[in-house]
């Protein structure tokens, strides 16, 4: 809501998804891009004191087990790690599929290295989908069928 709503926030977006349209439009590509990292880190600040808040004795590397699962988040919902656009409820929607990708593995029985390990095969398939060019992928595809199918028959 802040981000499409407000004036800074489109600013921000803007920034982020395209920093050459950003300079054309007149905006400080270098402030937006450093107030963002402001922000991220005032947010892990906020969300480190409410973990903090939750334990009994809190270590300073206890959120190490949340951030596989936090990328790994971003990346299904289609949110590229090299910046640009993000898609927010895309990205809550991969958010519940982990979540219910971990209770299954979970009730599986299987040990947490276990888990950690589907959730990087999660991460993995969530980059490739993104990565892979799919139309060469079909083109090199139908080039072997022909070449195969042109073999078999002379």
């Amino acid at each position: 809501v802040i981000v499409k709503k407000t004036v800074a926030g489109r600013r921000f977006e803007s920034s982020g998804a395209s920093k050459a349209a950003a300079r054309v439009i007149g905006l400080n590509v270098k402030r937006h891009n450093g107030l963002s990292y402001v922000w991220a880190q005032l947010l892990y600040l906020v969300g480190g004191v409410l973990l903090a808040g939750v334990t009994s004795q809190p270590t300073a590397y206890m959120g190490n087990s949340y951030l596989l699962p936090s990328v790994a988040v971003v990346v299904l919902g289609g949110t590229s790690l090299l910046g640009g656009r993000g898609f927010p409820l895309a990205t809550v929607l991969a958010a519940l599929f982990l979540r219910q990708l971990d209770q299954f593995v979970l009730a599986l029985g299987v040990p947490y290295a276990v888990r950690t390990l589907v959730q990087a095969a999660a991460f993995i398939i969530g980059v490739a989908i993104y990565t892979i060019d799919w139309r060469e992928v079909r083109r090199r595809f139908q080039e072997m069928s022909k070449s195969s199918s042109g073999k078999d028959h002379p």
